[in-house]
């Protein structure tokens, strides 16, 4: 599957939450785009992400 850009492999039926935490990433502080769609966190464990699917991942950052 394709993450900003970028071919990355995960093992088979992993959800978006999964993914999320493969990476380390604060779940509270990303917003995922999928195939072009905005994913909501709550269905995040329920979808389970395929081979040919684009993933957007878009961490928050705050600062002044």
């Amino acid at each position: 599957m394709k993450i900003n850009g970028e071919e990355y492999e995960f093992a088979s039926g992993i959800s978006i939450y999964e993914m999320i935490e493969g990476f380390k990433l604060d779940p509270e502080m990303v917003a995922v785009e999928m195939n072009g769609v905005i994913c909501s966190r709550d269905q995040w464990a329920d979808v389970i992400l395929k081979k040919d699917d684009r993933i957007e991942l878009i961490r928050f950052v705050g600062g002044g």
